[in-house]
């Protein structure tokens, strides 16, 4: 009984250990993909999401993502080519925006007029919630 109660313990062990890694590689790789969405998505689509009570609560996403999720990117003008019923279309306001930098700390996602517009009313949202943690990893 004792042996069973140890494997159990070591197994226990061993998928928490997997998990963790898992989850750090997750969210390590997480923001450079969110780079390859267009900006009108991630704000519409993906901001609640990536702003869940899951997220907000796990240390690898405080540490990789959030800074970069919560941060407005400065600049407003992106111009860009996308492909659009297979003619070539230019447009300004969504599709991909500046590349992504894994030297830089911050990686801003969402530029300034679609964070106001979409994420500002969800933080908001979420600042009600009376649980400590959540509202000290927002303020942060």
């Amino acid at each position: 009984m004792y042996v069973h109660i140890l494997w159990l313990h070591w197994s226990s062990l061993h998928i928490l250990v997997r998990y963790i890694i898992f989850q750090s590689d997750f969210f390590s790789s997480l923001l450079p993909r969110l780079f390859a969405f267009p900006t009108e998505t991630l704000a519409l689509q993906l901001s609640e999401p990536l702003l869940s009570r899951y997220v907000l609560l796990d240390p690898e996403a405080n540490r990789k993502l959030l800074p970069s999720l919560l941060t407005p990117a400065k600049s407003e003008s992106r111009q860009f080519y996308a492909f659009h019923d297979d003619s070539l279309v230019h447009s300004s306001s969504s599709g991909p925006r500046e590349a992504f930098h894994p030297d830089r700390p911050v990686n801003p996602v969402l530029p300034g007029a679609l964070f106001a517009r979409h994420l500002v009313p969800l933080i908001l949202k979420i600042m009600r919630v009376r649980e400590l943690r959540i509202r000290s990893v927002l303020l942060e």
